[in-house]
């Protein structure tokens, strides 16, 4: 993927001007009140990249799943009720099976409530992926179908008195650039999309994962103005735009950091406001224990077989 992409805000200064909006949802569901003041919680990463560890590069080092995995445990504690959601390409970029395979008994353990496929998610081939059951009762799709892969076309959550949040995923062929032998693993239907955008637009507050490219991203903005909050998948930029309308949330790269997204209501404007604390994944911070014992096994496996080769 290309990693230095996003090395200037040119392609997200357009970004920013176009109208973004969507929703995000939980079918049926009544959501519970969480942080003090706020209606829903959001945890957000994408592009993972099968970084399992901390690469003990860059100032900070930042980064490793086993930390990351203790923060989303830590805010869980704090609001039961907040969503966690990966926007894809959490596998490695290639063929590894055994550090792929790690990162999905990591994802077991972390229980996104929300995933998102990416191009690289199919790096291992359809069997790899479709023998994780978790993906199929966890996999949101709105303009597309996975090949093997069940999954949900919208996301509602229902709030007394306020307005519903429907969220959507969008997976867009930008995407691809690099991984063509990846597409023929997405069956794309666009109408599916317009037909859930018509739906909910007019009452509720739109969410849309977004993956793909920044250019493509300015596109679908344009296209479907309603959208109210993108969260930014497969370019891999660091640092999200402030005061844009509407707000653009950067997945990151490599488990660097994650996204605490709070969003609250007001009853005067009858709409939600959006505030974004970045959180960085450090080495001190202290590794989840459930993770941990992944982790060493994969080291030790791993370094058995660079003896063996």
């Amino acid at each position: 993927m290309m990693k230095n992409l996003f090395q200037n805000f040119r392609i997200f200064s357009l970004v920013f001007l176009s109208n973004l909006l969507i929703l995000f949802v939980v079918p049926n569901k009544v959501w519970a009140q969480g942080k003090a003041g706020v209606d829903f919680e959001i945890l957000f990463l994408s592009n993972v990249n099968g970084m399992i560890q901390n690469c003990h590069c860059g100032s900070p080092a930042l980064g490793g799943l086993g930390r990351l995995a203790s923060v989303v445990q830590k805010k869980r504690h704090s609001n039961p009720h907040l969503l966690f959601i990966d926007g894809g390409d959490f596998l490695n970029p290639y063929s590894y099976p055994l550090l792929n395979k790690s990162i999905l008994a990591i994802y077991q353990t972390m229980k996104p409530d929300i995933i998102q496929l990416g191009e690289q998610d199919y790096c291992e081939g359809k069997s790899f992926l479709t023998a994780w059951p978790y993906l199929a009762t966890h996999c949101l799709a709105t303009n597309y179908q996975a090949d093997g892969v069940p999954s949900r076309r919208f996301e509602k959550i229902k709030k007394r008195e306020q307005q519903s949040v429907v969220i959507l995923a969008y997976l867009d062929r930008s995407s691809f650039a690099y991984a063509l032998s990846s597409e023929k693993y997405f069956n794309f239907d666009e109408d599916l999309f317009q037909k859930m955008y018509n739906k909910f637009s007019k009452d509720s507050y739109l969410v849309v994962i977004f993956h793909g490219s920044g250019p493509a991203l300015t596109k679908f903005t344009l296209k479907f103005p309603a959208i109210r909050l993108v969260l930014f998948a497969h370019e891999q930029c660091e640092q999200s735009p402030s005061n844009t309308s509407p707000a653009i949330i950067c997945g990151g790269s490599d488990a660097r950091f994650l996204n605490d997204i709070c969003l609250k209501w007001s009853p005067q404007t009858k709409s939600y406001s959006v505030s974004v604390e970045r959180i960085l994944i450090r080495e001190e911070m202290a590794q989840d224990r459930r993770i941990q014992p992944i982790i060493n096994e994969f080291n030790t496996k791993n370094r058995k077989n660079e003896k063996e080769n």
